[in-house]
């Protein structure tokens, strides 16, 4: 997926800040939303669906300032990673 500079600076920060606050946090990968190309999802792995709550509750702050700011629609989409036995 190709993205602009200030796009790419925006979600390489949204990713710092995210794993600041949630060091269990891995980046996976980025793609454009179905429904609108120019919108960035952000998936990430996550431990549990506990964490991916508060990932995205916390993500949804930072998300809401970068449409506003710079008319960009950055989505962190966290994925829970199942553990195999």
């Amino acid at each position: 997926m190709k993205i602009h500079a200030k796009q790419q600076e925006l979600v390489d920060e949204l990713l710092a800040k995210v794993k600041e606050r949630f060091p269990s946090v891995e980046f996976s990968h980025l793609t454009s939303s179905p429904e609108n190309p120019n919108a960035i999802w952000v998936h990430v792995h996550v431990p549990d669906d506990e964490t991916a709550l508060d990932v995205g509750e916390y993500a949804a702050h930072i998300e809401i300032g970068y449409l506003v700011d710079y008319s960009y629609s950055i989505s962190l989409m966290p994925h829970v990673i199942e553990s195999v036995v």
